[in-house]
């Protein structure tokens, strides 16, 4: 039985990076691990490529299924793992030669269930360090779990805010299996969008013994950021679903106060990101009216509506851009079509 489990969904990933990330597994200095990989039924070479590793390595393990998405495939990963502990990699990320050393030896002679890392965001002309948390070497209390859940949700109701607001991302964390078994830690697959925060959100609050070590060991690739406005048709329910399972994590564990405030903050950012990536995209192919109608119709439903009434401009602006203090000031005053303009125009901009 190994000590540590990682486990890597492969879909559509870049040769060099998929290569990349399983040259920096297989070449760990520690060696008691298991490497996964699941082939999501890429259209790529991919497959072939994590066989090609699995033949020169007996610790390298393939799962190949039709493409059923990245919750299934980390899912699946989950159940053929034989490790004490188990770990997630994206395909596209790498990282540290000595991690696995370095987390074995915390988790050797710690008694825990769970273990954060800090992480390095790596862009194309760039590397940015990006802790989780204040403190180098930290057990965590209840209320330390409760800021990085907060930080998870919106990270400027968070105490501690980070560059990039990463708690929530699947990797970069260490799970005892026996932990995930007891609470049936699974990925939702009916969602496309925050997945692994929900995950994250479950294991956090279930945790007793948690850790965070600020050992910058992973290697989180940004892409362009331009992704963030591509267009994608199916936003308006992906983004309503994420915000329906992490409401049902407050209230399925009584959360109240401060909670709802980043809850609300987060449906707010998103009514931006549909903005970007739906109604006020140019590659929408709907007209004017009914996007702004759209718009109208989204302001006007749950949760956004509360959001809306209860987050006041001066509180949303102290931590916003330029371009969010004003579009949410639209919003505010329901000038749809004014925020439409708003909006296509700052993303034309950026394109």
């Amino acid at each position: 039985m190994p000590l540590i489990s990682i486990i890597v969904p492969v879909y559509k990933v870049k040769e060099i990076y998929l290569r990349q990330c399983i040259d920096s597994l297989v070449n760990q200095t520690f060696g008691d691990i298991e490497i996964i990989l699941v082939d999501d039924g890429t259209p790529d070479n991919g497959g072939a490529i994590c066989d090609e590793y699995a033949l020169q390595d007996e610790r390298v393990k393939v799962i190949h299924q039709k493409n059923l998405g990245v919750s299934a495939s980390r899912n699946n990963g989950l159940e053929l793992a034989t490790g004490t502990w188990i770990t997630f990699v994206d395909a596209d990320d790498w990282i540290e030669l000595n991690a696995c050393e370095k987390l074995k030896d915390i988790i050797i002679n710690e008694d825990l269930e769970l273990l954060i890392f800090a992480l390095k965001v790596n862009f194309p002309d760039k590397e940015m360090n990006n802790p989780f948390w204040n403190k180098s070497y930290t057990h965590l209390e209840k209320d330390d779990i409760e800021e990085l859940q907060l930080q998870l949700l919106y990270k400027t109701v968070s105490k501690y805010r980070p560059p990039y607001n990463m708690v929530g991302v699947a990797v970069c964390k260490l799970y005892k299996a026996e932990f995930l078994k007891k609470f049936d830690l699974k990925y939702n697959k009916n969602l496309s969008l925050s997945e692994d925060g929900v995950f994250v959100f479950q294991a956090l609050e279930n945790v007793e013994k948690a850790m965070y070590v600020n050992e910058y060991l992973y290697h989180y690739r940004k892409h362009n950021e331009s992704a963030t406005n591509r267009y994608r048709e199916n936003a308006e329910i992906d983004y309503g679903k994420a915000l329906e399972a992490l409401e049902g994590c407050l209230m399925g564990f009584g959360k109240k106060g401060r909670f709802y405030k980043a809850f609300y903050y987060r449906a707010i950012f998103n009514l931006f990101a549909l903005s970007n990536q739906l109604y006020c995209n140019e590659n929408n192919p709907a007209s004017t009216l009914e996007k702004v109608n759209n718009i109208r119709k989204i302001c006007n439903s749950e949760p956004y509506l509360s959001a809306i009434k209860k987050i006041k401009i001066v509180d949303f602006s102290k931590n916003s851009s330029y371009y969010r203090k004003i579009g949410y000031g639209m919003l505010k005053l329901r000038a749809y079509y004014i925020f439409y303009y708003f909006c296509f125009i700052k993303q034309k901009i950026n394109s």
